[in-house]
């Protein structure tokens, strides 16, 4: 059109079609400029904040007192009160925690109050802390005999299969046979029909071999007298903070006059791991042991089954003369009845009673 006529014609009106209520995004991000503060800020607002304050001190002056300006010149020029928009609390004379223990709860200086100062401590009283207990961890899973022997054997096919599978691919060599005299004839074949009394003799070796190197194992896998200690003391050593049994028993007035059935009753004890008292009586004397529930049954299986209760110990021993004595003296006791008995009372758990 301007080529056409030079210029724009005035009949022809440009419209745009834009809505003014629309917000269009620029893609273009603004420049971000720094805003600095000007010099002399700060002391512009403290000098507004010192005329505020002005007033309150004139006002606070008597009104019938007149200053002439001569003695406004020659008096000093006071301070001004500022008082700022926030309340600031005002250090007390005397803390709120001291004020018992002093005669003037108001000053330091006063005498201290000597009733009030004791030798006893005051303790917060504990408290738990507010947190939820962490979740137990996941038992293990008891198995049976019977499971157990399954898994044992599908976990040794699996390492069988294993050894198969990298012989095929060619990673490991394949075992050599495994010779025996029953087998001798079908795995050699033609070799153990040429020279039999040889293939013997080598057949023979290498189960010799075998059999060696299987003792070697067996004996490198053999615990030491250390270890087997150890795990004997494992065995009958229990944790005892989570269940505990007593056991209460009731012997015959002289039987632990006997020193062997005494030492039965005491070394057991002390090799269970057992804790306990024995208390005797005119008639009849009462054992009470503490300790793990396997050991409490192996001690009334002594004590109940394995002693023998109203018996004469032989005693092999020339050195005491009293051995004719106690034996007459344990005669008399088992014709009397005082000595042929160990009954169980009780053996419950604490934690039941």
């Amino acid at each position: 059109i301007n080529a056409e006529y030079g210029e724009e014609p005035k009949h022809i009106k440009v419209r745009t079609f834009i809505d003014p209520r629309l917000k269009i995004p620029s893609n273009v991000r603004k420049k971000r400029a720094f805003n600095l503060i000007e010099p002399g800020t700060y002391i512009k607002k403290a000098e507004e904040l010192r005329k505020s304050a002005l007033p309150l001190t004139s006002a606070s002056a008597p009104a019938n007192t007149a200053v002439t300006p001569a003695e406004e010149s020659k008096a000093p020029a006071a301070a001004p009160s500022i008082h700022l928009p926030h309340d600031i609390v005002e250090i007390p004379n005397i803390e709120w925690w001291d004020a018992p223990y002093l005669s003037d709860p108001t000053t330091y200086s006063s005498a201290p109050k000597d009733e009030k100062i004791t030798l006893f401590i005051e303790h917060p009283v504990p408290m738990k802390p507010p947190a939820e207990k962490p979740a137990p961890p996941p038992q293990a899973l008891i198995l049976t005999k019977a499971e157990r022997k399954k898994l044992r054997k599908r976990n040794r096919l699996e390492a069988q299969q294993e050894r198969r599978d990298r012989v095929m691919l060619g990673l490991e060599d394949a075992p050599p046979p495994k010779v025996k005299i029953s087998n001798m004839m079908r795995v050699l074949g033609k070799e153990a029909v040429g020279d039999p009394t040889q293939i013997e003799i080598k057949v023979r070796k290498e189960m010799a071999l075998r059999q060696a190197r299987h003792n070697q194992r067996n004996q490198e896998r053999k615990l030491t007298p250390e270890d087997r200690k150890a795990k004997k003391r494992r065995k009958m050593f229990e944790d005892t903070s989570l269940n505990t049994r007593v056991a209460v028993f009731r012997v015959g007035p002289k039987e632990l006059e006997d020193p062997r059935k005494k030492f039965k009753v005491d070394i057991n004890a002390s090799q269970n791991h057992l804790s306990g008292c024995v208390i005797h009586a005119p008639d009849f004397s009462v054992v009470v042991v503490e300790g793990g529930p396997k050991s409490i049954n192996r001690y009334k299986k002594l004590m109940l089954k394995r002693v023998k209760w109203g018996t004469v110990s032989t005693i092999e021993d020339d050195d005491h003369d009293s051995d004719d004595e106690q034996k007459k003296l344990a005669r008399k006791n088992i014709k009397d009845g005082l000595c042929n008995f160990c009954l169980l009372y009780t053996s419950p758990s604490p934690r039941d009673s």
